[in-house]
């Protein structure tokens, strides 16, 4: 068939320049990291993302650390740490998740490559921010993904201060699986995704 040319893709409904270059809509009510846009690698393994990591990690402007998988690893034993809403709790799951990526495989090194040991406060305070923010959005309590997606977030946002970037993108190519809450955590302006296809012949061959 015939491969459609860049030109044309931009022109689809879909695509839109200016939400690409800019961040979310002004809202005085948000913080500087409620407005930047974040981005998620999706697709199928083995389609070169990794090397697409490490080449958009070599911008100015963005990260793309390793990916620890928090919400794959977590989720299937998010119940064991009780009522998060209480702050005992929450507290211990931040303590929890920021040793497991402390421990990645592949190190989260600051900009001077020091291995980041993650101030809890500092994380626990901006999850739990961004908790009460999505309890007014949605005029109600959360569910135990919302509350580990928050910490997810923090540490993003962690690491890319960490480097002295403004932007990330998180290369765990199976967060599509958790759509409903990135669209409730972050909002259609702020979340993209980057779906990464290859000719499945190759995927079995590599």
């Amino acid at each position: 068939g015939n491969r459609a040319e860049a030109e044309d893709l931009m022109s689809h409904s879909w695509f839109s320049e200016d939400i690409m270059l800019s961040t979310a809509p002004n809202d005085s009510s948000n913080s500087n990291s409620n407005k930047k846009l974040v981005f998620f690698m999706i697709g199928s393994q083995r389609s070169g993302s990794n090397w697409l990591r490490t080449m958009l990690d070599q911008r100015e402007d963005l990260v793309g650390p390793h990916p620890p998988h928090v919400m794959r690893e977590f989720m299937p034993l998010i119940s064991k740490f009780g009522d998060l809403s209480q702050d005992e709790k929450f507290n211990i799951l931040v303590d929890h998740v920021c040793t497991f990526v402390e421990r990645n495989q592949v190190p989260w090194n600051d900009k001077y490559g020091q291995r980041i040991i993650f101030c809890r406060q500092t994380v626990c305070d901006q999850a739990k921010a961004s908790c009460e923010r999505i309890k007014l959005q949605e005029q109600g309590e959360l569910d135990n993904e919302l509350y580990l997606l928050s910490i997810f977030d923090s540490l993003m946002d962690y690491f890319a201060d960490a480097n002295g970037k403004e932007l990330w993108m998180c290369k765990s190519m199976g967060m599509s699986a958790y759509h409903t809450s990135l669209l409730k955590f972050y909002g259609q302006r702020r979340l993209r995704y980057i779906y990464l296809v290859r000719d499945p012949r190759d995927v079995a061959m590599s």
